[in-house]
């Protein structure tokens, strides 16, 4: 059987004597017979050294003895490698970029249409499209569920926490359900209430200020108005940007 790492050694040892051997000399002057001369003696010795070389390295890789890995050395790993592997018998689902708008976030008009040009995902059709899979996967074998992140359209709070009334239903039925959110999920400006036109917002905004309990302004982004919040005073907290989204709804409720 032939050893391959020696064959790694000597191969890079020919190669190297070889080049060193076609490695130029310092010029110096001669006449043309001198060169002539050289280089007729060079061509009846170099397939010579070359043939030297070569025997000298096969020579070394035949004697050469190298030291061998832990796992051809080990008889215990030896017989862990001839064991085939053994995988735990499971059954995996995944649900992954569903993209959930709850239907109570959207109704008819401007503000709704002007954004479906926009996107390619089957919003309108997201409850009814969500509602199938759950079924699918209910009564699927599968032990696992993964929801790999996009659970919702940009993270609206409702259609979080129908997405999680939704999931809470498939671990109801046994299975385990491992949640990662994705780039939509959190922290997205684009999570709003599509009803009408622009006019809704403004007019939440206006609801708010005039009662004097928080602050928050809006912004247009792309033809649309959107409301936006600047968080300045350390003194926020959770519970404060709570309250808020809560008055939100209610007034645009």
């Amino acid at each position: 059987m032939i050893d391959r790492s020696k064959w790694a050694y000597s191969i890079p040892l020919v190669v190297l004597s070889i080049g060193l051997l076609k490695w130029p000399a310092k010029p110096r002057a001669a006449s043309a017979s001198e060169r002539a001369t050289k280089e007729e003696a060079s061509m009846r010795t170099q397939p010579i050294v070359y043939a030297v070389v070569i025997a000298l390295a096969l020579a070394v890789a035949s004697c050469s003895t190298f030291p061998k890995g832990r796992y051809e050395s080990d008889p215990g790993l030896q017989a862990a490698l001839v064991q085939p592997p053994e995988y735990p018998d499971v059954r995996l689902a995944v649900l992954s970029d569903l993209h959930y708008l709850d239907p109570a976030l959207w109704g008819e008009g401007a503000a709704i249409e002007a954004y479906l040009r926009e996107d390619r995902k089957l919003l309108r059709e997201s409850a009814e499209i969500l509602g199938e899979a759950m079924r699918l996967v209910a009564t699927d074998p599968a032990q696992i569920v993964i929801v790999p992140g996009d659970l919702t359209k940009d993270g609206e709070r409702s259609s979080h926490l129908q997405m999680a009334r939704q999931l809470r239903g498939l671990e109801s039925s046994g299975k385990q359900v491992f949640v990662v959110c994705g780039n939509h999920d959190v922290l997205n400006r684009e999570a709003f209430r599509y009803e009408g036109d622009d006019h809704m917002q403004v007019a939440i905004r206006d609801r708010l200020l005039a009662e004097g309990s928080y602050h928050i302004s809006s912004t247009e982004i792309c033809g649309r108005r959107y409301l936006r919040l600047t968080i300045i005073n350390p003194q926020t907290t959770e519970d404060t940007i709570e309250g808020l989204l809560t008055e939100i709804e209610r007034i645009a409720g």
